[in-house]
C-alpha cells in the first residue's frame, strides 16, 4: 500500500509516484494507491480503509505479504 503526502489534488494520484510505482509493479508487485486526502482536515483513515477495500476486491490478494510505504506525509501514515 503506497501512501501518497500531502500536497493536493495531483498529489491524490500516483503522477509524481509513477517511476516508482512501476518499478515495483515490473518486479510482480501489486500496488495500492489509496486516495485519502479528499478534504484536507478530515480523518484520512476511512479513505484509506475504504480505498484499500475496494483496491482487493479488483485484485486477489490472499496469502500475499503486505507492504506500507508512503512519501511525506505518507510515510508517517505507513509507519
Amino acid at each position: 500500500v503506497y501512501f501518497h503526502g500531502q500536497g493536493g489534488p495531483k498529489e491524490a494520484t500516483p503522477a509524481n509516484h509513477l517511476p516508482w510505482i512501476k518499478h515495483l509493479v515490473s518486479r510482480g508487485s501489486v500496488v495500492i494507491y489509496p486516495r485519502y486526502e479528499m478534504a484536507f482536515e478530515a480523518d484520512p483513515m476511512p479513505f484509506i480503509v475504504n480505498g484499500v477495500r475496494e483496491a482487493t476486491k479488483q485484485v486477489d490478494v490472499k496469502g500475499l505479504p503486505v507492504l506500507s510505504l508512503g512519501y511525506s506525509r505518507g510515510g508517517a501514515i505507513a509507519s
